[in-house]
C-alpha cells in the first residue's frame, strides 16, 4: 500500500518526464475524426506507446487508465514491444483484450474458385457445403472484368456466384473471424450456407435474386490504394465444421452491362495457436486492419491526465493532455524524448518526424451573431494583430489557401461563414462558424448545418453522390428556436440514414452525431423535443420522412403519435426548416435515433446492459440468446395451454406487443412485419422484450388509395408469405399467441380501447388537422424547393383524411371476423360522485358520462380508481358490486356507474422523520405517525414502506393509536429506548433504514390504499439540519399539507417522538420565501399527483427574466403561470386545472442562459 500512495504523490511531479528508459507515451489524439481507422472502420481516440528501451518488454498486466485513483482501469493481455517499436492502443470504450498468438488466413488473394454467372437456374442450395460445385469453371481471385484487377476474367452480367472450398481442423483454438472484401458493386457472402456479411444490397436475412441490382454504384478499393471493407464474425466457432468449409460470395452489378465487376475476399482467423501446416497472414493484410487493442474508457476531448503503471503499482509514465482540435495529436519529439509537442500531421505507428507546435492561435471573433436577418446584415472579423484570418463562405473548412479577410463582409442572402485564424509559430485556431438567414417569417425551429462540399458531391466518396457509403463526415449545426433565439452552435459529425427505399430520394436523411473528435461527445442541457423532458442526446436524425418524402412528410410522426399514451416506445418528433450550407433545404423532420441512447433517456435502462434486435433477430446490442430461447419454447409448447402462456408472459411484455401490434394494424403498414421491427429488454432478471415502433411511412393509404379496408388479420397472421414484407419468421410469434384465449381476449379489448379513443375517426381527423397545420405553409416553398407539386401532396393528405374518416369501422369489421363476434354494444360509464375515476380496460375517460362501443360477448374489466382521500363505495346501474374491479359481458346496450366517498382513514399522518443521526445521538432510523382525528384507529393490517415495494413493515394487529397521540417505528427499539427512555409508544424493527440523500415513504391502510405519503430531501427548500446534524424532520402543523417541504422545520435537540407541541415557529405559507437561495430551480411541484390545484415554487438567486408553463403531452402550452420580470427569491405559481383531461404534464420553468427544468405532473380526476 505504501508503494501506491508513492507513486500517486509523484504523479505530479513527473506528468511530462520519463521514468526511466522504458515503454512511454509517445503521441496522443483525443479527438480522432480521420487521422487513424480502427477494424470497425470507427475513428476512435488513440494512444501510441513507444520502447525507448534497449530490452524487449512484455505488457501483461500493466495498467492504463485516464484515473489516478485506478490506475488498473484497464489491462494490457500479453503483449510484446521490441525495442524502438510502436504500439497504437484505440481510447473507445470497445474494451477488446483479444490478442491473437496468431493470424491465420485461410481464404486469401490469388486462391481458387469455382464460378458461374447469375441466371434463373441458380440451385437454392448454391451456398451450402453439400452443394457440388465440381462441373463449375475454377478460377484463381479477383474475379470479374475490368480495371485491370482481375486474375480471373468473366462476362458481364448481371450477377457472379462463386465458391472456395477450404480444409480446417483448429476449430476450438479460433477465437475472432475477419472477412476482408473487396468488391465492385454489391454483395453477399455466406460461410456454410450461413449469411455473414453484405453490402449495398437488400435486407440482411433476404436472398437476392441472381437479377437484383446493387443499390448503387460502388468501385472496387484495393486496385487505387485504398483500404477493403472488414467484417467481424460473431461467434466463428458456431459457423465453422472441423474438415471442409464452404466461403460462398454472390456478386451483384448495378446494370446488365456494367463495364467492371470485382470480388476479391479474404478470410482471417485469430487463434490461441497455429494450426498444423500454417499459412500465416495474408501479405496483403495487416494486424491492425483486422483486430486491434481497444480500451475501456475514452479520453476526454476536454483534456484529462493519462497514467501507465506496471504490475508492481510503479508508475511508469503518465501525461496530462490539454484540448486539442479535431486530427491534432500531442507527442514527443525526438520519440521517447522528454520534450511534448502539438502536430497537425499525426504519425501513430512510426517517428514523429513532423513539423512540431507550442500552442493554437486563438480564434476570430465576430461582430454580430448568428441569426435571423431579413433586411441583410455586416459582419467584421477580428483576432490578434499578428495573426491572418481565412474565411469561406460555402460550408468548407478554413485552410491557408482560403480567402484572406481584409473588409467587413456584406451577408444579402442566406449565409454560413466559418473563419479560423493563423499566426506565425502557433497552430492554426480552431474554425468559428455562424450562419446569417436572410429571413424571419418561420412557423418552426431552424437548422443550419455547413461541411465541407466535396463531403457531399464528391463523385467517388461524397454522400450524396454515393448515399450507401456509410462515411460520416465532420460538420457544424446551428438551433434556432423559431423566435430566432440560438439553441446551440456545436461542431458534429453527419452521415446519411435510412435503407433503401429513402436514400435514393432527392433529399436524404442526415444523422447528427455527437463525438468528441467533433467538439462533444453529446448535447446537454438543451430539451429538443418539448414534450418529452429529455435534455441529453448523443444523437438524434434529421429525416426526410422516409419513403412518404414525395408524399406528406408527415405520415410517420403522425401515426406514432397516435399511441404516445401507450406503453409502446415512439420517436420525439418536431419538424424544423433546413439549410445545407447556407441553401434552403427544405422541411426535415426531427427525430429520436432509435439506440441504445434513446432507451436509457425514455426508459431509464442501462445503455450497455440491454439486449436490442431488429428484423429476423439481428443483435445490434447485447445478444439473441434469451430471444431464442423463448421462440424456441413456443415452438416445442402449446400455448393455448395457460400455463405455458403464463411462462410466456414472464418472457415478454405481452400487452406492449399487443399494442404494438393494433397500432401496425390500424396504420395497415405494409413494410412491416417483415422489415422494420425493433425489440429489446433489459439484461437483467425478469427483463422482458418489449417492441418500438417506427418507421410506419407505409401506412395510412401511402400504397393506393383503398388501404383502409385491408383485412391486416390474413397479412399478419399468414404462415407462408414472401421473404418480404411478411415472412414466416416475422409472424410466427403474433400466429402461436393468437392460440391462447385469454391472449384473443385481451387482444381484442386493446382494439376495442384504441378503436373507443386514439383511433376513433374524430379523434384522427383534428390529430392530422393539427399536423398538417405544424408544416403548412412551410410545405409549399419545401415542395418547391425538391420539384413537387404541391397538388400531389394536397391528394396525399386527402388520402390520409379518407384513411382516418373509414379505417376504424373497416377495422373492427375485421376484428369481428377474425374471431367470430356478432356485433358491438353500447356502454355508458359513469362517476356519479366526485372523488376516482373509472378505468375500462386500459382507458381512463377524460370526462363522463363516457359512451364507448365494446365487442358483444368479449368480457370488459372495469376498475374504481379513487383519488387520495377517497374510497370505492360501490358499482350502480345495469352491474351492481362493491368490488373494486369488475369483469363485465356486453350483450346489449349497458350503463354502469361508480359511488366515491371521503376516506376517514386520512386522519393518519406522517409527523417526524429521523433519516440521519448525528455521531453522538444514533438512535438509528425512526418514523412518527400521528392520528389527527377525533377516533381511535386500528392499525391492524396497515403497511408502511419506503419508496421500494420490497421494504414492507406491518402493523402488529391490535395497533392502536387514540387521537391526537402519535406512534414511532424505529429500526432498533433497544437502542431507541435507551436515547428516549420516556413514555413512548414504539413499534419495531424495521429491516430497512431511510436514504440520507431523501426518498419517498409510504403509508397504506388495510385495503391497500395509499393514506398518506412524504417524498422528503436533504436539499433547500427542504430543512437541511436533520442530515447528520442532529434534529429530526418535524410537521409543523398538523393541518398543514404534509407532502410540502414548507410544512416541515428542523427539530429541537434531537427530536420530539410521540410528543406533538405543534409549535408554529414560521408562517407555514410563506414560510423561507424570503430567504434568497444560492441557486436556480423549481423547488417544488406539489402535491403529485393532483386534483384540480397544483402549486409551483421556483427559487431566483438572482433578479431574472423568468418564465413557467404547464404543457400536455402533445407539447401545447395549456397555462402560462408567469412570463416576465421577477426579483431574487422564492415565487409560488397556482396552476388551476379545471376542466382539463386526467393525464400526463409538463411544468417548465426558464431563465435565459440559467435554468431550463421540467417536472412531470400527473393530474387524475
Amino acid at each position: 500500500m505504501a508503494r501506491r500512495i508513492f507513486s500517486f504523490f509523484l504523479l505530479g511531479c513527473m506528468i511530462s518526464g520519463v521514468f526511466g528508459q522504458g515503454v512511454v507515451f509517445n503521441e496522443i489524439m483525443s479527438s480522432n475524426s480521420g487521422s487513424l481507422f480502427d477494424e470497425d472502420f470507427d475513428t476512435p481516440d488513440w494512444v501510441e506507446f513507444y520502447n525507448a528501451s534497449n530490452n524487449t518488454i512484455n505488457l501483461e498486466g500493466y495498467g492504463l487508465s485516464d484515473n489516478i485513483n485506478n490506475p488498473f482501469k484497464w489491462t494490457f493481455p500479453s503483449v510484446e514491444m521490441e525495442p524502438g517499436e510502436f504500439l497504437v492502443v484505440f481510447a473507445s470504450e470497445k474494451d477488446r483484450v483479444s490478442w491473437p498468438a496468431h493470424f491465420e488466413t485461410v481464404v486469401d488473394w490469388g486462391d481458387s474458385f469455382a464460378y458461374v454467372l447469375g441466371n434463373p437456374d441458380i440451385p437454392q442450395d448454391w451456398a451450402s457445403p453439400d452443394f457440388d460445385d465440381s462441373l463449375m469453371p475454377q478460377g484463381p481471385s479477383g474475379l470479374g472484368h475490368g480495371d485491370d484487377d482481375d486474375a480471373t476474367i468473366v462476362p458481364r452480367n448481371i450477377s457472379l456466384y462463386i465458391r472456395n472450398t477450404f480444409t480446417f481442423e483448429s476449430i476450438e483454438s479460433v477465437s475472432t473471424a475477419h472477412l476482408s472484401v473487396d468488391y465492385d458493386d454489391a454483395f453477399v457472402a455466406y460461410l456454410n450456407g450461413v449469411e455473414i456479411a453484405r453490402s449495398n444490397i437488400g435486407i440482411p436475412g433476404i436472398i437476392p435474386a441472381w437479377d437484383d441490382r446493387s443499390i448503387t454504384r460502388r468501385e472496387a478499393r484495393l486496385y487505387r490504394g485504398l483500404p477493403m471493407d472488414q467484417f467481424h464474425l460473431e461467434d466463428p466457432q458456431s459457423l465453422l465444421t472441423d474438415g471442409d468449409n464452404v466461403l460462398a460470395i454472390q456478386v451483384h452489378n448495378k446494370h446488365d452491362n456494367d463495364g467492371d465487376m470485382t470480388i476479391i475476399p479474404f478470410l482471417t482467423f485469430g487463434m490461441t495457436a497455429p494450426p498444423p501446416n500454417p499459412r500465416g497472414l495474408s501479405n496483403t493484410l495487416n494486424t491492425y486492419e483486422l483486430l486491434n487493442l481497444h480500451t475501456n474508457f475514452k479520453i476526454s476531448s476536454t483534456g484529462e491526465t493519462l497514467l501507465l503503471t506496471d504490475p508492481d503499482w510503479n508508475t511508469v509514465d503518465g501525461i496530462t493532455v490539454n484540448e486539442m482540435p479535431s486530427d491534432f495529436s500531442y507527442g514527443r519529439q525526438p520519440d521517447g524524448g522528454d520534450d511534448w509537442f502539438y502536430f497537425d500531421e499525426a504519425t501513430p505507428r512510426s517517428e514523429n518526424s513532423t513539423e512540431s507546435y507550442t500552442d493554437f492561435a486563438d480564434p476570430p471573433e465576430f461582430s454580430m451573431a448568428g441569426g435571423f436577418y431579413p433586411e441583410g446584415t455586416v459582419v467584421s472579423l477580428s483576432a490578434s494583430p499578428q495573426a491572418t484570418i481565412r474565411y469561406t463562405l460555402d460550408g468548407a473548412d478554413p485552410t491557408p489557401l482560403s480567402e484572406e479577410y481584409t473588409d467587413p463582409l456584406q451577408v444579402s442572402e442566406t449565409t454560413v461563414i466559418r473563419a479560423r485564424a493563423y499566426e506565425s509559430g502557433l497552430l492554426q485556431s480552431p474554425y468559428v462558424a455562424n450562419s446569417y438567414i436572410v429571413r424571419d417569417d418561420f412557423i418552426m425551429p431552424v437548422v443550419s448545418i455547413s461541411t465541407d462540399p466535396d463531403h457531399l458531391w464528391d463523385e467517388d466518396t461524397g454522400l450524396y453522390t454515393n448515399p450507401f457509403n456509410g462515411l460520416e463526415y465532420p460538420a457544424n449545426i446551428e438551433f434556432f428556436e423559431q423566435d430566432g433565439d440560438l439553441g446551440f452552435n456545436l461542431g458534429f459529425g453527419v452521415r446519411l440514414h435510412g435503407g433503401s427505399g429513402s436514400l435514393p430520394m432527392d433529399q436524404k436523411s442526415f444523422v447528427i452525431q455527437f463525438r468528441s473528435e467533433y467538439g462533444v461527445s453529446s448535447l446537454e442541457n438543451y430539451q429538443l423535443f418539448p414534450d418529452k423532458p429529455i435534455d441529453s442526446f448523443k444523437s438524434f436524425i434529421l429525416r426526410n420522412s422516409g419513403n412518404d418524402f414525395l408524399w406528406t412528410m408527415i405520415r410517420d410522426s403522425f401515426m406514432t403519435g397516435l399511441v404516445k399514451h401507450t406503453d409502446v416506445d415512439i420517436q420525439a418528433y418536431r419538424p424544423a426548416t433546413v439549410y445545407v450550407n447556407g441553401e434552403y433545404w427544405g422541411i426535415m423532420n426531427m427525430r429520436e435515433k432509435v439506440n441504445e441512447h434513446f432507451l436509457e433517456s425514455n426508459r431509464g435502462v442501462d445503455p450497455d446492459n440491454i439486449d436490442m434486435l431488429n428484423n429476423e433477430t439481428k443483435v445490434l446490442h447485447g445478444d439473441r440468446a434469451h430471444y431464442q430461447a423463448m421462440l424456441d419454447f413456443i415452438d416445442a409448447n402449446d400455448l393455448s395451454i395457460p400455463e405455458n402462456y403464463e411462462y410466456i408472459k414472464t418472457q415478454m411484455d405481452v400487452h406492449n406487443f399487443m399494442m404494438y401490434n393494433v397500432a401496425e394494424f390500424y396504420f395497415v403498414n405494409r413494410d412491416w412485419p417483415g422489415n422494420n421491427l425493433k425489440y429489446w429488454r433489459p439484461r437483467e432478471e425478469g427483463g422482458r422484450w418489449k417492441w418500438i415502433l417506427f418507421d410506419t411511412d407505409f401506412g395510412f393509404n401511402m400504397l393506393d388509395a383503398n388501404t383502409y379496408n385491408h383485412n391486416m388479420f390474413t397479412f399478419a397472421l399468414r404462415p407462408d408469405g414472401p421473404n418480404w414484407p411478411n415472412p414466416p419468421w416475422s409472424t410466427f410469434l403474433l400466429r402461436m399467441l393468437n392460440e391462447n384465449d385469454e391472449f384473443q381476449i385481451d387482444f381484442i379489448n386493446c382494439f376495442a380501447d384504441m378503436l373507443n379513443t386514439s383511433f376513433k375517426s374524430e379523434y384522427v381527423l383534428q390529430k392530422l388537422d393539427e399536423a398538417v397545420a405544424r408544416i403548412d405553409p412551410e410545405i409549399y416553398a419545401h415542395r418547391e424547393r425538391w420539384n413537387q407539386s404541391i397538388e400531389v401532396w394536397e391528394h396525399h393528405i386527402d388520402l390520409m383524411r379518407e384513411f382516418a374518416t373509414l379505417r376504424s369501422s373497416f377495422l373492427a369489421v375485421d376484428v369481428m371476423q377474425q374471431y367470430d363476434i356478432s356485433g358491438v354494444a353500447p356502454l355508458e360509464v359513469n362517476v356519479l360522485t366526485e372523488g376516482g375515476d373509472v378505468k375500462v380496460n386500459s382507458v381512463i375517460p377524460e370526462e363522463y358520462p363516457w359512451n364507448p362501443d365494446y365487442f358483444i360477448d368479449v368480457p370488459i374489466t372495469l376498475t374504481a380508481l379513487p383519488e387520495t382521500g377517497y374510497v370505492f363505495v360501490e358499482w350502480q346501474g345495469d352491474v351492481t358490486s362493491t368490488d373494486p374491479q369488475i369483469e363485465v359481458t356486453l350483450t346489449g346496450p349497458t350503463s354502469i356507474s361508480a359511488v366515491f366517498e371521503l376516506d376517514e382513514a386520512g386522519d393518519i399522518m406522517i409527523s417526524e422523520i429521523n433519516y440521519r443521526s448525528a455521531g453522538d445521538f444514533d438512535p438509528d432510523d425512526w418514523v412518527e405517525f400521528y392520528n389527527h382525528g377525533d377516533e381511535a384507529m386500528d392499525l391492524t393490517g396497515w403497511e408502511f414502506k419506503d419508496e421500494d415495494d420490497l421494504h414492507v413493515f406491518p402493523f402488529p394487529d391490535g395497533t392502536i393509536i387514540q387521537p391526537e397521540q402519535a406512534i414511532v417505528v424505529c429500526t432498533d427499539t433497544v437502542l431507541f429506548r435507551s436515547l428516549f427512555p420516556g413514555n413512548i409508544s414504539i413499534l419495531g424493527n424495521l429491516e430497512f433504514g431511510f436514504s440520507g440523500n431523501g426518498e419517498l415513504l409510504r403509508l397504506f391502510d388495510a385495503e391497500g390504499e395509499l393514506a398518506d405519503f412524504v417524498e422528503y430531501d436533504d436539499t433547500d427548500p427542504w430543512p437541511t439540519e436533520p442530515d447528520g446534524n442532529g434534529p429530526t424532520l418535524e410537521l409543523t402543523d398538523p393541518d398543514l399539507d404534509n407532502a410540502l417541504p414548507e410544512s416541515w422545520q428542523a427539530s429541537a435537540n434531537h427530536g420530539s417522538p410521540a410528543d406533538t407541541p405543534w409549535i408554529m415557529t414560521v408562517d407555514p405559507i410563506n414560510a423561507g420565501l424570503s430567504q434568497i437561495p444560492d441557486r436556480y430551480s423549481i423547488d417544488s411541484v406539489y402535491p403529485n399527483p393532483f386534483n384540480s390545484t397544483l402549486t409551483v415554487s421556483i427559487a431566483l438567486p438572482r433578479p431574472s427574466v423568468t418564465q413557467v408553463y404547464v404543457y400536455n403531452v402533445l407539447g401545447q402550452n395549456v397555462a402560462t403561470l408567469f412570463d416576465g420580470d421577477l426579483s431574487a427569491g422564492r415565487h409560488r405559481f397556482t396552476f388551476e386545472a379545471t376542466g382539463m383531461a386526467s393525464g400526463l404534464y409538463f411544468v417548465r420553468a426558464t431563465v435565459p442562459g440559467h435554468l431550463n427544468q421540467v417536472q412531470k405532473v400527473m393530474l387524475v380526476r
